[in-house]
């Protein structure tokens, strides 16, 4: 079910990680075979030991205050600021 599949293409080979047809990771392009290979085993050695970093990217979005009944909110979007640069002489 688990497998890498080595791939030559016009650029060298690269290596794909797949788990029942579908690619989990995929690598850079690797000029030679031999260094293809180097990053499966790179991959296979290390992975077992891997520590599992846990990152929590989700947003608090506050809860909208509720307008009232005839009540308008203006909303007013700020100018860039732009910063100007003295050209060299």
């Amino acid at each position: 079910m688990h497998k890498f599949k080595l791939i030559k293409n016009e650029n060298g080979f690269r290596v794909q990680f797949v788990y029942r047809k579908e690619v989990i990771f995929w690598t850079e392009s690797y000029t030679k075979k031999a260094s293809a290979m180097k990053a499966i085993n790179s991959l296979k050695d290390k992975a077992l030991a891997a520590e599992i970093e846990e990152v929590d990217e989700t947003i608090a979005v506050p809860e909208k205050a509720p307008i009232k009944k005839g009540e308008t909110k203006k909303v007013v979007a700020k100018k860039p600021t732009t910063k100007k640069v003295a050209k060299k002489k």
